[in-house]
């Protein structure tokens, strides 16, 4: 594709865009220096013995989740950040500040990658107005100020290298170099796979690229053949570490739903896309009931999702000739947002603000389009005047958003301020009220939260330990049975269903419980440590 000239209206200003981009990049996340480890963090991080003993190498042959909370059949494989997140130990321990620096970093990273592809097909100023609305984005936080948003950023850093890298492979006429830049395409897919799930679709933006540039689909063959290899292999060390190829287990509200009710769910998310790339007032830290609800059949929000979804393919369609960036912006929305959105496949959440991360170079191609269509001097002026104070209002609203994830504290406040309907807040209501010894309320906020996502296994298992320590032998048994039928693959059902049975006086059953979760669950080690505790409780062989 042949690239509209880089001489610009600008000239003068030509020479800020990137220092420009680094400040939009930088300044609005400065405050996540002080940010501590909240929310996965602690599972992640604080409470994963790979990480805290430095051992990056062990990390790439490791699940994600520690093997706590892994059991048979669940899980994901994420070895390069799981190596970063070790390596990062190593070098410097418990110390947030640099771990989240790192993060910035990353970020900034992201942008000028984005920054030099845009360039390809746009003038500096359209990439750069492109690139500066990605960098100050708000939707952006959760990933750049939450230290296990490092896998959001590590993806996106990989895959927009591989388009990059595979833009030059296209260009290039030279056989040396072809196979250099070819070879790093692939380099990038791996990293990009063992990053995060949402790389995936690399193969699809190489497609999309060789349309935008106007080549024949038959020049993408080789990259994708390479890709697909790159796929297949990082796909067998996934089933040999994780032991399956399914992935996260569903979001809980999602769990026991018939396929067409999450499809229905699905497209009914994709509004709430659109606002918060359009309009990224209102951010919450977790999407599930009672914030959102997974879709009873074919209502309004699901229609409008539909509508949405079907004009965003026909506009990338519809403009492939005329407006080839537009196209490609739009059409790298649908096909980013296709693995997390809950159509394809279940995924491990309704709806997360990080996910877009990645889904968010299409909105920075649109800027990017629409600045294209103003060669004139005074138009330009104007656009970027426009770009700057909307990227301003991006970044006023990404600082003040930066310290809500501070630690978890700071996260569940915002959460509850804003949405004190939510089931995670319900549940925080009940833990503190348990802890204080209002046993009539933590049970009525357990109820309440159970009856908004009736599958959610902590919140089963939490309340089942309630109800055994408060003497409610029956509910404690239901709870405990309903959260083993969830995941009859994690062990964790099966311990607290002993446990629950022991505070009821039954060892007998308590211990058959444990015996049934060794025949079908995995990993063992919790079991056969529970069922050594539980023969020393009762003084009486199993």
């Amino acid at each position: 594709m042949v690239v509209q000239s880089s001489r610009s209206p600008l000239t003068g200003w030509d020479r800020l865009a990137v220092p420009s981009l680094l400040l939009l990049a930088l300044v609005p996340y400065l405050g996540a220096l002080a940010n501590g480890f909240a929310w996965d963090d602690a599972f992640i991080v604080l409470s994963n013995p790979r990480v805290q003993a430095g051992e990056w190498v062990a990390a790439l042959r490791a699940p994600w989740w520690p093997d706590a909370f892994t059991f048979s059949g669940s899980g994901l494989y994420r070895p390069v950040a799981s190596a970063a997140l070790a390596l990062q130990w190593a070098l410097w321990g418990e110390r947030p500040l640099l771990f989240h620096a790192v993060s910035l970093l990353l970020h900034v990273g992201v942008v000028l990658l984005l920054f030099g592809l845009l360039r390809a097909w746009a003038p500096r100023w359209a990439a750069w107005a492109g690139a500066a609305v990605f960098a100050a984005h708000p939707v952006h936080v959760e990933a750049v100020a939450n230290v296990v948003g490092q896998t959001e950023l590590l993806a996106g850093f990989f895959v927009l290298t591989g388009c990059l890298l595979y833009q030059r492979w296209l260009a290039s006429e030279r056989v040396g170099e072809r196979v250099l830049l070819l070879l790093g395409v692939g380099a990038s897919y791996a990293l990009g796979l063992g990053a995060k799930e949402i790389a995936v679709t690399l193969p699809a933006l190489v497609v999309l690229i060789t349309l935008i540039e106007r080549r024949s689909l038959v020049r993408a063959v080789p990259a994708v053949a390479l890709l697909s290899a790159v796929l297949l292999w990082m796909l067998s060390l996934r089933l040999q570490v994780v032991g399956s190829l399914r992935g996260e287990v569903p979001a809980p509200e999602l769990l026991g739903l018939p396929t067409a009710a999450r499809v229905w769910t699905g497209l009914g998310v994709w509004l709430d896309y659109a606002r918060l790339l359009i309009l990224p007032i209102d951010l919450v830290a977790d999407y599930g009931p009672a914030v959102r609800f997974p879709a009873g059949g074919l209502d309004a929000l699901v229609a409008l999702g539909t509508l949405l979804l079907v004009a965003l393919v026909g506009g990338a369609w519809s403009l492939r000739i005329r407006a080839p960036l537009a196209s490609l912006g739009l059409a790298w929305i649908v096909v980013v947002l296709l693995p997390v959105s809950n159509l394809l496949v279940p995924a491990g959440v309704l709806l997360a603000e990080r996910t877009l991360y990645l889904p968010s170079v299409g909105l920075a191609c649109a800027v990017a389009a629409f600045g294209s269509w103003f060669p004139a001097r005074a138009p330009v002026r104007a656009f970027v005047a426009g770009v700057l104070v909307v990227a301003a209002l991006l970044a006023l609203r990404s600082t003040w958003r930066v310290p809500v994830w501070r630690d978890s504290a700071a996260v569940m406040a915002s959460l509850e301020a804003s949405h004190p309907e939510s089931h995670l807040v319900l549940r925080a209501h009940a833990l503190r009220a348990m802890e204080q010894g209002r046993t009539e309320d933590a049970r009525a906020d357990f109820e309440r939260a159970l009856r908004l996502v009736p599958r959610h296994f902590s919140l089963l298992t939490e309340a089942a330990q309630f109800e055994a320590l408060v003497g409610n032998v029956e509910r404690a048994r239901e709870l405990a049975s309903r959260a083993v039928e969830v995941y009859p693959g994690s062990p964790h059902g099966y311990v607290v269903a002993s446990r629950v049975l022991l505070q009821t006086g039954d060892p007998v059953a308590a211990r058959s419980v444990l015996v049934e979760g060794l025949r079908v669950a995995d990993p063992m080690a919790p079991l056969w440590t529970e069922l050594e505790r539980s023969r020393t409780m009762t003084q009486s062989p199993p």
